[in-house]
């Protein structure tokens, strides 16, 4: 006995099975997974069998549904909160441009890649001079504390 498309797309959904809409079973039958009865009916096993062998699992995707009016408005008023708690910080100067950030941060970067370079030949005499290596060490480690700090400022 055969059923209409809604009574099938009702038991697919009962079933908790894909398809459990009539827009999922119309597109079924349109792209010929599976097939109506000569009297335009649907055979629920057999069409149960024809979808799990004609459907190809990889390219199934939950296709979303068009949001109700409630929901868009829902949506349209959080991203709006969203929006005017953003402006609200940037005003109270909590947040900063990101390009801004990306700019500071290059221009930081490239001012301790030159004060880092330069440290070999600045010291070079005083490092030659040296006679210990803890005394070597104590250069370097100071050269490269005030730069550092110099650069990226001291903690505080």
């Amino acid at each position: 006995m055969g059923v209409s498309v809604r009574a099938y797309a009702a038991s697919r959904k009962d079933r908790g099975l894909p398809g459990g809409s009539r827009y999922g079973v119309q597109k079924a039958l349109r792209d010929g997974r599976i097939t109506k009865k000569s009297d335009g009916t649907i055979d629920p096993d057999e069409a149960d069998l024809e979808w799990d062998r004609n459907t190809d699992e990889a390219k199934q995707t939950s296709e979303p549904r068009p949001a109700s009016y409630q929901e868009a408005r829902a949506i349209k008023e959080a991203l709006g909160a969203r929006m005017a708690r953003l402006e609200y910080e940037e005003r109270l100067g909590q947040l900063v441009s990101a390009k801004e950030v990306r700019r500071e941060a290059f221009r930081r970067g490239r001012m301790l890649r030159d004060r880092l370079m330069a440290i070999p030949s600045r010291l070079a005499p005083q490092l030659a001079a040296e006679d210990s290596a803890k005394g070597i060490a104590a250069l370097l480690d100071r050269e490269l504390r005030e730069v550092l700090d110099d650069v990226l400022g001291k903690e505080e």
